[in-house]
């Protein structure tokens, strides 16, 4: 067979030429020549990304831990397509609040990316309640059930339809359910396991949230609160958060406790982690759950080519695998160049 060189000079038309030549270290494929017809461009570049929503936050009495934000990542497949001059709008779920009174604004708030290929939304997580209703505790992961009557059922975690390339086919899991008996109430659901239900004696565990490397080095996002416990007349201890920002429970001061313990613990900001569970009144206000957040992953010649609004964003080199990965702390969006 004749050399590309004498390909390109010897004047025959394209259609006596039968094989194509694809030329993948310049990003063009060649299909002919003598035609006058161009070469077409090949030159491509994929999108992978982690969105994790907001924790929630607690507050009223004997309540769950909190649900962690909802996790969904395509990190470790192949990757979306990257469309070049296409904007990628970036939302970063709040942490719900903590607050005196159960309400639905605890919630945590939800995250996604939308743009030219794809559209994902991680929902934020559900609080903990001791009277509201059941969808109080639905969310991203499941707030844990109270521990007291009526209230005892751990919230699930909300449905999701995966994407192209998604690697998570949940983005979260269910809370623990919460028992009059010793009023120990359940921990929120994390992001790989579902919170543990209150034991009598033991508020539940948190469920664990799950570790991710696209920033190139392993980090735990996603962590349910723990649940709460009542001390006051039985010797009991709260639950403790799970991996990955969720905070612990508190106990209720009493006779069985009379130095009491810490107040519940926050969700960690920037992992989506759930507060811990509010004991019965020993506590005035509630903790906060853990902001959620961003990262958009792709080759250093597509980052380097688009722009960036984000007041809070951050970019940083992934060491040696050319490729760079853009960390959003609050909402923005990336407009993707030629690359």
């Amino acid at each position: 067979m004749r050399d590309l060189k004498n390909l390109l000079t010897s004047g025959k038309n394209s259609s006596n030429i039968e094989s194509k030549i694809r030329c993948k270290s310049f990003g063009y494929q060649i299909l002919g020549f003598g035609s006058g017809v161009p070469a077409v461009a090949d030159a491509t570049a994929t999108i992978t990304w982690l969105i994790v929503a907001g924790g929630a936050g607690g507050g009223g009495a004997n309540t769950g831990g909190n649900g962690a934000g909802g996790y969904r990542t395509n990190a470790g497949s192949d990757g979306n397509t990257l469309t070049s001059g296409a904007t990628y709008n970036v939302v970063v779920g709040a942490g719900g609040p903590g607050i005196v009174a159960v309400t639905l604004a605890q919630k945590g708030a939800d995250s996604s990316v939308i743009g030219t290929g794809f559209s994902v939304t991680s929902n934020g997580g559900g609080t903990g309640t001791y009277s509201g209703p059941l969808a109080f505790r639905i969310g991203g992961s499941g707030a844990g059930g109270s521990a007291r009557a009526g209230s005892g059922t751990g919230g699930a975690s909300t449905a999701i339809t995966a994407v192209t390339t998604e690697t998570t086919s949940v983005q979260g899991y269910a809370g623990g359910n919460g028992v009059t008996s010793g009023q120990t109430a359940g921990g929120g659901g994390g992001a790989s396991a579902v919170g543990a239900a209150g034991d009598g004696s033991t508020g539940g565990a948190g469920g664990n949230g799950l570790s991710n490397s696209i920033t190139g080095s392993a980090v735990t996002y996603a962590g349910g609160g723990g649940g709460s416990a009542n001390a006051r007349d039985t010797p009991s201890s709260a639950g403790s958060g799970g991996t990955g920002g969720g905070g612990d429970g508190a106990d209720q001061p009493g006779s069985a406790n009379p130095t009491g313990t810490p107040p519940p613990e926050a969700g960690t900001d920037g992992l989506g982690g759930g507060s811990g569970g509010m004991p019965d009144n020993g506590y005035i206000t509630g903790a906060a759950g853990g902001d959620g957040v961003v990262f958009l992953r792709m080759s250093d010649a597509a980052a380097a080519g688009g722009t960036i609004t984000s007041a809070t964003s951050t970019t940083a080199d992934v060491g040696g695998s050319g490729e760079t990965v853009i960390k959003f702390l609050a909402d923005g969006s990336f407009v993707a160049g030629s690359y």
